[in-house]
């Protein structure tokens, strides 16, 4: 009982590690490349998707795609067992979602309101029908965000209805709670 609860209070904690709309950075920082990324215009699901939904301004989605830029296996995870795209939540930008059995355009904010996001980073793994897996709101240490990734590549889940219990104990087999 006392794992249970110190697991929700852990997941809530999560949510307020993240950003609003109206968070800014107290320096303006030049935008950065990262890679790992793939341009957004056209989101493609032949593979395991992530989407991470973030804002210009958001201090928590630079020190997310900073920390993932400085770990090389992250990286790599990213790279060659996912498609990975960075979705600005303020930005009024048109992507072309591809999938097997359709293909749809739809804008930034419409995807972003299509998975509730309301802080940002918000991490969203999808499988090859682009339905949701996981969802990660508010920031996650890069030693947890790539044994999610792991958890996820490795098909580590029985169902989805159990997930976020069953991600929980591949954390605490890791070591990482």
């Amino acid at each position: 009982m006392k794992f249970l609860q110190i697991t929700v209070i852990f997941f809530i904690s999560l949510l307020f590690l993240g950003c609003n709309e109206s968070s800014t950075l107290q320096e303006v920082k030049a935008e950065k490349s990262y890679d790992f990324f793939k341009n957004s215009s056209e989101i493609k699901t032949d593979k395991l998707t992530i989407l991470i939904f973030g804002n210009r301004g958001c201090k928590y989605c630079e020190i997310l795609k900073d920390d993932i830029a400085k770990d090389a296996q992250t990286k790599e995870i990213l790279t060659n067992d996912f498609n990975s795209y960075y979705i600005e939540t303020d930005k009024q930008k048109e992507h072309s979602v591809v999938t097997d059995s359709k293909n749809f355009k739809i804008t930034s904010d419409v995807l972003s309101n299509m998975y509730k996001i309301n802080a940002t980073p918000t991490t969203v793994i999808n499988d090859e029908n682009f339905e949701t897996i996981l969802m990660i709101p508010g920031y996650v240490p890069n030693k947890m965000f790539k044994a999610s990734l792991n958890f996820i590549k490795e098909k580590r889940y029985e169902n989805k209805e159990n997930i976020y219990k069953e991600l929980q104990r591949y954390y605490k087999e890791k070591g990482l709670i």
